[in-house]
């Protein structure tokens, strides 16, 4: 792991008890050699963030409330659950969930969501993955990672496309989400609706670009930010394209190969776990951290006001977001 440089902001994460007890337990330990865990967004976001952060020698805390003094990082829903507090500097990790507007600054997973308050670092890859079996060099399997539920078309539908071009589709349950050794094609497509999923970020596709097979993703924003469709990645509008793509590699698997050697380039320098690291210390150094001294200097009046003002724009979204469920709802019902 790259060692942190320069001040030695103090970090304190949000984190349930058995999330807490691993990071002390695991401390210097490489997360690759920790499969199995991260399937929650406490294990994905503060586990992997936390344990990172300390192994790369930053001064790094956890525990289920805030710490007066130092900057806190906890999930959404984890600060929003705890005491409005002017007197504690708050970083969302937004992940999935809604941002509480009175924290002082936001982590977010998709390059969409970005602010003056609000900072994208690209989620962590999986740890431990197990890599594309080095031996295979023509594309027999389609495999997509997920719940099935989240299968843009049922589970049958994938088996019959995938045999017209003589592949196999195998869906990867929560213990397998980490091995890829007999998986030559990734899936990554929620819909064939071509909606940008701007709250989205582009993980699947740096998990299948670490262990070396073909990403097949669709038309979220995420994926066309840190990748070009065509070279690293295929992005699949409908699912004319995604016949087009498996043919192809069914019949020129040699240009399946140069996209997997484009994508190896690609995750170097963005999505690998020691860049993920390296611009985690970097957003800390150059942005969180000057802000919180910043912040530290301000008076109690300043972050009195700039907590109310946040608490109502949050109010203000919560009734937006009422309103057009229920609108929904309404139209649906017509």
């Amino acid at each position: 792991m790259p060692a942190a440089t320069g001040h030695r902001y103090p970090l304190h994460f949000l984190a349930p008890a058995a999330v807490r007890e691993f990071i002390d337990s695991f401390a210097g330990v490489p997360l690759d050699d920790c499969p199995g865990l991260f399937h929650t967004s406490s294990w994905a976001w503060i586990g992997q963030t936390a344990l990172a952060l300390r192994n790369s020698g930053l001064d790094v805390s956890t525990g289920e409330d805030f710490h007066p003094g130092a900057i806190n990082f906890g999930l959404a829903a984890d600060i929003r659950r705890r005491p409005v507090s002017p007197e504690i500097f708050k970083v969302s990790l937004d992940a999935d969930q809604l941002r509480p507007r009175w924290a002082n600054l936001s982590i977010v997973q998709n390059q969409r969501q970005t602010s003056r308050r609000a900072f994208w670092v690209p989620h962590w890859p999986q740890p431990g993955l197990v890599r594309r079996d080095a031996s295979r060099t023509d594309f027999r399997t389609v495999g997509f990672f997920g719940l099935e539920r989240n299968l843009c078309r049922d589970r049958e539908w994938w088996e019959r496309i995938c045999a017209l071009y003589g592949m196999e589709f195998r869906l990867k349950a929560a213990p397998e989400w980490t091995d890829y050794h007999d998986i030559d094609v990734a899936v990554g497509v929620r819909d064939f609706s071509c909606k940008k999923h701007d709250e989205k970020p582009p993980t699947k596709m740096f998990n299948a670009w670490l262990a070396g097979s073909v990403f097949l993703g669709g038309c979220d924003s995420a994926y066309t930010q840190v990748g070009t469709d065509g070279r690293d990645f295929l992005r699949c509008v409908n699912e004319q394209d995604l016949s087009r793509y498996l043919g192809r590699l069914q019949r020129d698997p040699e240009w399946g190969a140069d996209v997997i050697r484009a994508a190896a380039t690609s995750v170097s320098s963005t999505g690998s776990r020691a860049n993920t690291v390296d611009r985690w210390v970097s957003l800390i150094e150059r942005e969180v951290g000057p802000r919180f001294e910043a912040w530290q200097g301000t008076s109690k009046l300043s972050r009195r006001m700039s907590t109310d003002s946040g608490r109502f724009q949050d109010w203000t979204i919560r009734v937006r977001n009422s309103y057009w469920r229920l609108l929904r709802g309404h139209v649906r019902s017509r």
